[in-house]
């Protein structure tokens, strides 16, 4: 995150004194001093010669790529937002700019019509890519079509009025999705039994199907032992009422299977050692 950047900042400026406690424990003949300064300038060389100070966050860029990111402040918003448009902030030290030295009141806003809920929010998608494609280009478009998305579900939130749950806001996490969608045969979302809808993304299925060749779709429906049979009979008879590929599925009594095939298999073994011995 951009803490992560000031932070590659704040260490490579040394800090007041520094510079005359060095040459004074050199002066001494401190040599257990004079090791660990060069050991700990060497660590800090190693770790950030090859990487500069940039405006990319921790969550799009660096070792931690893949870690999910729901929920971000203001500053990381502006500063994700920032990153995806290619803009950078450079500070300097000492500059301080006024906008106003008066204070103002400002009026109390009408009242807002209750707010709504978004259903069925759209799946980023990939932009259109061709063999041979210069990867800094691609890196670009990706980022573009990532930016217009976040901004159109900001305009939801802002103008429209919608409640957004937590959403994935990291870019590699959903260039995995792309590329993993593009190698797929099958793409399967497994959802919990007891609200099957509430867990099912249509536009995920929607944007299979846009794929060449389509991928077919397929809804695993965990956690069926939770359910009756005219439960389950009733979710059968709406998934294949509205074309739905599906198989229910329990975990739990699958991981009770395997747990006591196991166990009947050590038995076996136990049987057949002592059937040795003797």
């Amino acid at each position: 995150r951009y803490g992560g950047v000031l932070r590659r900042v704040r260490t490579t400026m040394p800090r007041r004194g520094e510079a005359k406690e060095s040459k004074g424990s050199s002066r001494h003949g401190n040599k257990h001093g004079k090791g660990a300064q060069n050991l700990g300038r060497a660590i800090m060389r190693q770790q950030f010669s090859a990487a500069p100070v940039t405006a990319e966050l921790e969550t799009e860029r660096g070792k931690h790529r893949l870690r999910s990111v729901t929920q971000t402040d203001d500053l990381e918003e502006l500063m994700a937002e920032a990153t995806l448009a290619g803009k950078d902030f450079s500070a300097r030290r000492g500059e301080v700019v006024i906008l106003s030295n008066t204070a103002r009141s400002t009026r109390p806003a009408e009242v807002a019509p209750p707010p709504g809920t978004a259903r069925d929010l759209p799946v980023p998608r990939r932009p259109a890519w061709k063999l041979g494609q210069p990867a800094e280009e691609l890196e670009t478009a990706e980022r573009a079509a990532f930016l217009d998305w976040r901004r159109e579900l900001a305009d939801l939130e802002d103008n429209q009025r919608y409640i957004l749950t937590p959403f994935e806001k990291n870019l590699e996490v959903w260039r995995q999705l792309w590329r993993v969608m593009e190698r797929s045969q099958l793409l399967v979302q497994i959802v919990d039994a007891r609200n099957p809808l509430l867990f099912r993304c249509v536009d995920l299925e929607k944007y299979a199907s846009e794929l060449r060749p389509p991928r077919p779709c397929m809804l695993i429906v965990n956690k069926a032992d939770l359910l009756s049979e005219a439960q389950r009979v009733a979710w059968a008879k709406y998934f294949s009422a509205n074309k739905i590929e599906f198989v229910f599925w329990s975990a739990a009594k699958a991981q009770h299977e395997l747990e006591e095939e196991a166990r009947l298999d050590r038995l076996e073994e136990a049987a057949g050692a002592r059937r040795a011995h003797t």
